[in-house]
């Protein structure tokens, strides 16, 4: 197995559990995910690079940390993206429709489709479909960032 496609499913593993802890309802918690993931992606990259073929170095370290951490993000979005599914399918939705300031609801309304495609499932798989695109190319770098120093560090 390839060095990337194990640092990326392990990254996504770990991504994961981020995503469920981000469930847990004290605001503290869920500001310590952010940063936690942020430093996920490096060592992903980091580990993908760690695990190619000596002599490493940094542009092939950084392609390897790449390709790992965007396979953790793709990972990382499918699970968020059905635990929130799954949250939504819990809440009522017109208690979610409610709780929308006026100013977005004349917005959702103008649009002239129907509220529950932007509250419910279908806004949860238009969000996430837009933050995994997101993540994915951000996570990316992060990860050719953690992949090129690695080699860096040590070459051999």
């Amino acid at each position: 197995m390839a060095g990337w496609l194990k640092a990326g499913l392990i990254g996504g593993a770990v991504l994961a559990v981020f995503q469920l802890i981000g469930l847990v309802p004290f605001n503290f918690i869920c500001c310590l995910t952010i940063p936690g993931m942020l430093i996920t992606y490096l060592a992903v990259g980091a580990l993908a690079a760690a695990w190619m073929a000596p002599p490493r170095v940094a542009g092939r370290g950084a392609g390897q940390g790449a390709l790992g951490a965007m396979l953790a993000a793709v990972i990382s979005s499918v699970v968020g993206m059905i635990v929130n599914m799954i949250r939504v399918l819990i809440t009522p939705q017109e208690a979610v429709i409610m709780d929308l300031p006026p100013e977005i609801m004349q917005q959702l309304q103008a649009t002239g489709l129907p509220l529950e495609l932007f509250v419910g499932v279908g806004g949860v798989v238009i969000f996430y479909g837009f933050c995994c695109l997101g993540w994915v190319f951000f996570s990316a770098l992060l990860g050719a960032i953690g992949g090129a120093i690695y080699p860096s560090v040590k070459p051999e």
